[in-house]
């Protein structure tokens, strides 16, 4: 129960980093204290405890693991979270991030994948709410048997964040374009 409770809190706080950065302006004063990523959604992690890692300090649990999951990964770069282990590679020509707890187990993964590549159930329902709006970027994220789309769209004057899990879509973030 505790697991479950800890796994919830942790998808929420990813969630909401995910999201509350993804359409945020890079601000130079904060930069040595977080790091950004601006051409895939945005997740800013203190750097202080997620410094680029190689293979010799990661727990050889979470190594058995990744390497058993994801055998073709390309590009693998570790970081330090807490006490997880953050992996972003490509696999298949997808970048993806895979987050394991100490023992090995895998906590969550995000695809980040481009419009094409997302199932056409997933596109029509955000197209039945957002016709007049374009696709910018997705997120698939997996998480406890859980399914859930994190879709960004622009049209001429507003940014959304729109979330989509088991057909049932909530717009998260609503933006007005600047002038």
């Amino acid at each position: 129960m505790k697991t479950k409770l800890n796994l919830r809190l942790s998808f929420a706080l990813l969630s909401m980093l995910l999201l509350l950065n993804s359409f945020a302006q890079k601000d130079v004063t904060s930069e040595s204290a977080f790091r950004y990523s601006f051409n895939k959604f945005s997740v800013a992690f203190p750097s202080s405890k997620n410094e680029l890692m190689n293979n010799e300090n990661i727990s050889k649990k979470v190594l058995k693991h990744f390497n058993k999951t994801f055998k073709k990964a390309e590009s693998i770069k570790w970081e330090q979270l807490d006490d997880n282990f953050l992996a972003t590679f490509v696999l298949d020509n997808v970048t993806t991030k895979a987050l394991y707890d100490k023992q090995g187990k895998l906590i969550y993964k995000i695809n980040y994948i481009s419009q094409k590549q997302l199932p056409a159930n997933i596109k029509n329902t955000v197209a039945n709410i957002y016709s007049n709006y374009t696709i910018t970027s997705v997120a698939k994220i997996l998480q406890d048997n859980r399914q859930i789309w994190i879709v960004k769209l622009a049209n001429e004057t507003n940014y959304v964040a729109a979330m989509v899990e088991d057909g049932d879509i909530t717009e998260i973030e609503n933006f007005r374009k600047a002038n």
